[in-house]
């Protein structure tokens, strides 16, 4: 996904992700009022920054495959440890 291709999309309410995806860029779901829920595939490992920033309607992020530490340490797209990539309530980030 290109940086910044969802930006503002206030209609966008589900993402499904490509198994094959490993990178979520920057930006990519900025203000997304939309969004209740995403399902992040376990061979993620990047996400870049602000991701899901102003996405005020996110309750629930589940990453699969992953334990809470190996989430916290997901990187950005320049390798920085970014955690939470925007999201301003880190209760909302489960795993599975």
């Amino acid at each position: 996904m290109v940086g910044g291709c969802f930006d503002g999309c206030a209609s966008l309410t589900n993402v499904t992700f490509s198994s094959t995806i490993t990178t979520i860029e920057k930006w990519v779901f900025y203000d997304c009022i939309g969004l209740t829920n995403i399902i992040i595939p376990s061979n993620v490992d990047k996400i870049g920054e602000d991701a899901f920033a102003g996405c005020t309607n996110l309750t629930n992020i589940t990453f699969l495959g992953k334990t809470r530490q190996e989430v916290l340490y997901i990187k950005d797209n320049e390798g920085n440890e970014k955690y939470p990539w925007g999201i301003s309530d880190i209760s909302i980030i489960n795993v599975a």
